[in-house]
């Protein structure tokens, strides 16, 4: 039997103090139910998909941010593919999209100013709505 999902979503580029302020929230979940803390980050960065011509320069390489992401308590680390396919997922349909990506999926945490909001309109939908459905717990 696999262990439920407390999953932190965001870029996490420099994991900085609101960063690990997501991740203590995933922790904390853990902990409570002896789950395991996630995160879901994306490769590339969205704004390199969605706007190029300005993308967001990052501080840490991928290795770099994987070693800081682990150190502040994350036990899996899943990068994402982020494309325009995958910027066109619906709002309604990102909860299903995460559900059948993790399907031990308990909890999600983001920061209250994530920069998914930034990247587009579809992804500030997503964001507001990071509480799982009933039927997930």
């Amino acid at each position: 039997m696999s262990l439920p999902l407390h999953l932190a979503i965001g870029a996490f580029d420099g994991v900085h103090l609101g960063h690990r302020a997501v991740l203590h929230s995933a922790r904390e979940a853990a902990r409570a139910d002896g789950g395991i803390v996630g995160v879901l980050t994306y490769d590339p960065h969205p704004s390199k998909v969605l706007r190029p011509e300005s993308s967001v320069p990052l501080i840490f390489t991928r290795a770099q941010k994987d070693d800081r992401l682990t150190e502040a308590g994350a036990q899996l680390i899943h990068h994402e593919k982020f494309d325009r396919a995958h910027a066109g997922i619906e709002a309604a349909d990102f909860p299903e999209w995460l559900k059948q990506t993790f399907p031990h999926l308990k909890s999600l945490h983001v920061g209250p100013t994530s920069n998914m909001a930034a990247d587009g309109p579809a992804m500030a939908r997503r964001s507001s709505r990071m509480a799982p459905p009933k039927a997930w717990a």
